[in-house]
């Protein structure tokens, strides 16, 4: 046991504590955040054995897999987009959670693709997806961490962020089970909260036929590019996960 991983893990539990307790619900989200964080990394201290190894595996990554990364993270924005507009076409509008509106400020985006990308990432993949690959079969884990990650995010199966979620959980689990490498579903997160703060600007709303099936067609190649793009992802992986 080393004393720098326990100083470490108790440093994230101290600030998790102080911004929880902030008046800013901006500082508030960051102490959620901060608390996946640590209880990420408490699992993957139990789960090493009294150590702290998070899967960093550099010489996993390299630039072709840098790119398909990148192309999956602009996929899941696309794949986000086009549930949101097929379930506006059939006016499922219960599936919209009814809040403030959400203020962009350099926090929120400073949170939105630098903090939760890292710290969601060491909690669903290093910690949960890497504790059920080792239990059960990869997919079926992978799709059990996808409904962890989809409910803690829309807290219910009746909100379209469930189901947003959904999308990024599969193929964030993906990448970080065919990488081997926590900096590859980080990557990935970052660029799709990314482009996901832009896409809450705009209106995805459709109301003729016409545009549903062009936007179902358009769903369908980018769901068949998604399973391309992992499939090169998992031949480009020099060595499988260890279980």
């Amino acid at each position: 046991m080393k004393k720098s991983d326990l100083f470490f893990i108790f440093i994230s539990l101290a600030f998790t504590v102080i911004f929880l307790n902030c008046t800013s619900n901006s500082l508030k989200g960051i102490g959620l955040e901060l608390l996946f964080l640590s209880i990420g990394l408490i699992t993957i201290f139990i789960l090493n054995k009294k150590k702290l190894l998070i899967p960093i595996n550099l010489k996993n990554i390299n630039c072709s897999i840098v790119l398909y990364t990148v192309v999956l993270s602009l996929l899941a924005s696309l794949l986000t987009a086009y549930v949101v507009c097929t379930f506006s076409y059939f006016n499922l509008n219960y599936l919209f959670q009814k809040s403030a509106s959400y203020k962009i400020t350099l926090l929120s985006i400073f949170t939105t693709i630098i903090i939760s990308p890292i710290c969601e990432e060491m909690l669903f993949r290093a910690a949960i997806l890497g504790i059920l690959i080792r239990k059960i079969p990869v997919h079926l884990s992978i799709f059990i961490q996808c409904i962890i990650f989809a409910f803690l995010h829309g807290l219910s199966f009746k909100t379209v962020t469930f189901y947003t979620a959904l999308i990024g959980g599969f193929i964030l689990g993906y990448v970080f089970y065919y990488t081997k490498s926590i900096l590859s579903s980080i990557l990935c997160h970052s660029i799709y909260n990314f482009m996901s703060i832009f896409a809450g600007i705009l209106s995805f709303k459709i109301s003729n036929t016409s545009t549903l099936i062009l936007c179902l067609l358009l769903c369908s190649i980018s769901i068949y590019l998604t399973v391309y793009c992992i499939t090169k992802i998992k031949t480009l992986s020099k060595q499988p996960f260890s279980q």
